[in-house]
C-alpha cells in the first residue's frame, strides 16, 4: 500500500499567491499551500453526509448504551455528543 499523498497538479518554480487564486475559473476546488496550487477532491455530497451521520449517531449511541462492547478509549474518546431521538 502507498501513501495516499495529495501531489500538486501544476509543477512549476512559480510560488503562487491569493491575487492568482483569485483569478482562477470557478467549479474545481484549489488549495495553495506554501504557493503550490493543489486540486482538491470534490465536497461529499448530501447523501454521502448523512450516511456518515447516521452511522455516527447509531454508533455513538450504542457505545453510551453499551460500554462493555467496545474498547474502553473507543468509548471514551468518541463519546457521542448527540442527543438521543425523542422516541428513543
Amino acid at each position: 500500500m502507498g501513501d495516499n499523498i495529495a501531489m500538486p497538479l501544476i509543477k512549476s518554480d512559480r510560488k503562487y499567491t491569493w491575487e492568482d487564486y483569485k483569478t482562477w475559473t470557478a467549479g474545481e476546488r484549489w488549495e495553495i499551500i506554501e504557493g503550490v496550487p493543489y486540486c482538491m477532491s470534490p465536497a461529499p455530497s448530501t447523501t454521502h453526509q448523512k450516511i456518515v451521520l447516521n452511522i455516527a449517531v447509531k454508533a455513538g449511541g450504542f457505545f453510551e448504551k453499551h460500554p462493555h462492547h467496545g474498547s474502553n478509549i473507543l468509548h471514551n474518546r468518541y463519546r457521542s455528543s448527540v442527543p438521543p431521538h425523542p422516541g428513543e
